[in-house]
This record gives C-alpha cells, sequence and structure tokens, in this order.
C-alpha cells in the first residue's frame, strides 16, 4: 500500500487499554489523514499480519509504535510525543 500511493502505515504494538497506547490513538486521530492506516497489535496475541509489520519478538519498549513509509518502518517509538515528531516528518 505504501508504494502506490504515498501513504503511511503506523502500527500500534501494545495493550489497547494502556495508557500510553490510548495517547498514540489520540495523536493519530488528531488533524486529517486521509493516506494513513492503523494496526493495532496485542504482542499478546501477535499472528502473521501484512507484509509490511515488521517483526515485533525482540521489541524492547512496549507500547511502541512504527511509522512505515516508501517501504520502510521506523524504529519503535515509546511516546505519544515521539510518535507525532514522527508523523510531522516528511514522507
Amino acid at each position: 500500500m505504501y508504494g502506490r500511493n504515498g501513504g503511511t502505515e503506523v502500527l500500534l504494538v501494545g495493550e489497547s487499554d494502556d495508557p500510553v497506547l490510548l495517547e498514540m490513538l489520540t495523536v493519530l486521530q488528531a488533524g486529517y489523514r486521509p493516506w494513513t492506516t492503523v494496526v493495532l497489535m496485542d504482542p499478546a496475541n501477535a499472528l502473521d499480519g501484512p507484509a509490511w509489520i515488521p517483526d515485533i519478538s525482540d521489541i524492547s519498549v512496549i507500547p511502541a509504535a512504527y511509522v512505515c513509509r516508501g517501504g520502510a518502518c521506523s524504529l519503535p517509538v515509546g511516546t505519544a510525543r515521539e510518535l507525532e515528531e514522527l508523523l510531522a516528518q516528511d514522507p
């Protein structure tokens, strides 16, 4: 998906009721992001997902967010502020 339309994929890894993960979701809901896909993944129930999802088996920070653009994903970030900074970068 990211290669053809210049879209952004965001992978959030963590428990759905984690306050930090909820802050990250708030960042993603702010503003207009028409070409952004968000995937939530609970590490306890991680199954094979789309090909663009990085291997989460060795993540040391949970919750974590990856921002993927142009076929490459960022290193995981662990705060809403860091996620906001990644999203603000030019694709």
